[in-house]
């Protein structure tokens, strides 16, 4: 077996060890090679492995097969955009997600899970001293290694979904995989679904935030402040609870009004005052949306490209007729 990163790494066999101390075998997607030797031409291929491991939604993070029992995930730089960024890691993710990760289980609930990253490697930054163009360099061959939390869902008797799976459609069927894999057929039990759904979700998601001051988003290395209950509204209600809502028709059907119950039901707004800022801060009547389209034609990735648009989470209150007719309004005035 070799030894990266002080662990076994089963797929990789019986690799040689580096010739000095200035270098570290890295694992690296093969599409990703090209772009390492352009920024690290003194990189070398030491072994190619094929058919050990299938790639997560998230393009550049592997999941070893069972039967080499590597307890862990390999998330590795590939110079690709995917939505609004180039999936690379930069040097501050490799370290940062091991050392925020370590704290965070003080702050989580007990029933929310986490994948833990255990190790990493980054491109160095200091040749040439550090700035942001060797930072772009080095993040090009960065890697993390991450638990894999199957063997604990297997000890449970439980099986791990993807979230965003459960607004998705398989070939040839207009049924969401929630719905097939659920058995949703009729509205009630779509709403009673999506309720305990969204109940179980915000008390993972948003306790955290009020009492703490922490934000999750998709990534461990990501700590969040104040200024970011922006973003996790756009995370929580604009992506993933929004496409959910859509997927399953409940658009028209009190999708949102299930939604705003259950921020309320897990903020407890009229107890802490805290929660009662949050709370006014996800149900004000306009949002920062990203404008995606706009962000990719311009490769401008930041919270610039936002516009202020009507609160989802609002769609059938009282006063969502009465935001709308203030839109367009505003919209009017722009295009005069």
């Amino acid at each position: 077996m070799q030894m990266l990163f002080g662990i076994e790494l089963a797929p990789a066999g019986t690799l040689p060890f580096p010739e000095s101390d200035d270098r570290v075998i890295v694992p690296c997607l093969r599409l990703q090679l090209p772009c390492v030797f352009q920024h690290f031409p003194s990189a070398v291929v030491v072994k190619t492995v094929s058919g050990c491991a299938d790639t997560q939604a998230s393009m550049r993070t592997l999941a070893v097969r069972s039967y080499f029992n590597f307890p862990y995930h390999i998330k590795s730089s590939i110079a690709c955009q995917i939505t609004s960024d180039v999936r690379a890691i930069r040097p501050c993710q490799t370290v940062g997600g091991q050392l925020v990760g370590k704290q965070l289980y003080k702050f989580f609930p007990s029933d929310l899970w986490w994948f833990n990253e255990v190790a990493s490697v980054s491109g160095s930054q200091v040749a040439q001293g550090h700035s942001q163009a060797n930072e772009d360099k080095a993040r090009h061959i960065g890697c993390i290694l991450r638990e894999d939390l199957e063997a604990r869902a297997n000890a449970n008797n439980e099986a791990l979904i993807i979230a965003g799976s459960l607004a998705q459609q398989p070939a040839n069927d207009p049924r969401t995989h929630a719905e097939i894999v659920l058995g949703l057929e009729s509205v009630e039990q779509k709403q009673e679904w999506l309720r305990e759904y969204v109940a179980g979700f915000l008390r993972a998601a948003l306790l955290p935030l009020v009492q703490y001051g922490i934000g999750m988003e998709a990534h461990g290395q990501n700590t969040l402040v104040r200024s970011i209950w922006s973003k996790i509204h756009h995370a929580i209600f604009q992506n993933h609870l929004g496409n959910l809502v859509y997927a399953l028709g409940l658009d028209r059907h009190d999708g949102w009004m299930i939604i705003r119950d259950e921020v309320t039901a897990a903020l407890n707004p009229d107890i802490d005052p805290r929660a009662r800022e949050l709370y006014d801060f996800i149900l004000q009547e306009t949002m920062p949306f990203k404008c995606f389209l706009r962000m990719r034609m311009d490769e401008h990735f930041n919270n610039r490209d936002e516009r202020p648009l009507p609160n989802a989470l609002l769609v059938g209150s009282d006063k969502w007729e009465k935001i709308l007719d203030d839109q367009a309004q505003q919209m009017l005035k722009t295009w005069r």
